[in-house]
């Protein structure tokens, strides 16, 4: 549910638009594999395990944009000038109903504390022509009930192994790698930065343009469990208790501890991994845009539309958070 509303005339009599909401969600996911998949006995492929979650969700978020200046204000080198905030709070609960674990979040970054996701925005019309925009925010990403509660499963991946005794190599773990979700992941959160510009040049009529560059810095990093395994090994983080995560997988051997189980000439073996919050993400980039519509008068109008999005290499820290 939401509501719209203008409260406050400005002296331009376009008012203050503020707008608030409530929104409740629930997802529910049900794997069921068959017995061979279960007890993972089929040839070719990797074994599957049964999952029951549930997620539950209360969100609630308003916006509020302040128009400061408007056009018919008259004022020199401002044709319009708004300031828009905004602010949601959500309330994670999630479920596994096979084991009974159960998890919750909220949205709050605990870094810099604003008690759920803001967003500051700015839009500036110097001329008809031409608009400035920037944007500041937050953004959460809370982790997905498979990644919480997901039983331990067998995988063998292609790994690279720094540490094999006769050099550098790309191998599959012959025992495989140990798999399974996390009940402590952290949520991951963004901090997210834009400015940018639309042209509309009033000699070209249907011409649009845009320009944005945006920066995003991601925290506590969600990574699966086959890349935590290839950190691990690039760590050479040895399995303190045997291969195997036996936290439930049929049959396997070791305990739940994380880590690199190796051969006794020092080859790989196998790996126990997790999925895990395992880094740090920078992505800065440019998004570029062109439309241009051509009306006719008997075939309607005609689009021609491109886009280009440039990014730098982004930066990924691969370190335990």
């Amino acid at each position: 549910a939401s509501t719209n509303s203008q409260p406050f005339p400005t002296p331009s009599k376009c008012g203050i638009h503020p707008a608030r909401g409530y929104e409740p969600r629930q997802v529910s996911n049900e794997t069921i594999p068959d017995n061979v998949q279960l007890g993972n006995d089929q040839l070719g492929f990797n074994g599957s395990a049964a999952s029951r979650t549930t997620q539950e969700v209360d969100s609630v978020f308003g916006e509020l944009i302040f128009p400061v200046v408007t056009s018919t204000m008259n004022v020199p080198f401002v044709k319009s000038f708004e300031i828009g905030l905004a602010f949601r709070y959500e309330k994670f609960k999630d479920t596994d109903n096979i084991l009974k674990q159960e998890a919750s979040f909220d949205n709050i970054n605990p870094d810099e504390d604003f008690g759920g996701s803001p967003r500051l925005s700015i839009r500036y019309q110097p001329i008809n022509d031409l608009t400035l925009r920037a944007t500041a925010s937050q953004s959460y990403q809370a982790p997905a009930p498979n990644q919480l509660f997901l039983p331990v499963v067998q995988d063998f991946p292609v790994l690279v192994d720094p540490f094999n005794p006769g050099g550098t190599v790309t191998v599959q773990p012959p025992d495989g790698v140990y798999r399974g979700g996390n009940p402590n992941l952290r949520p991951e959160t963004t901090d997210e930065y834009t400015a940018g510009f639309v042209y509309s040049p009033s000699y070209i009529k249907g011409l649009t343009i845009t320009v944005d560059y945006y920066n995003l810095f991601t925290t506590n990093l969600i990574i699966d469990g086959n890349s935590y395994a290839q950190f691990l090994l690039s760590s050479n983080i040895v399995d303190p208790d045997g291969a195997g995560n036996g936290a439930g997988f049929p049959g396997a051997p070791g305990g739940t501890g994380l880590g690199v189980t190796r051969f006794a000439d020092g080859t790989l073996d196998s790996i126990d991994s997790s999925i895990f919050n395992a880094g740090r993400r920078n992505v800065q980039g440019l998004d570029i845009t062109a439309l241009y519509q051509l009306p006719t008068a008997s075939s309607g109008t005609f689009t021609l539309s491109g886009g280009l999005n440039t990014s730098s290499p982004y930066i990924m820290d691969t370190v335990p958070c």
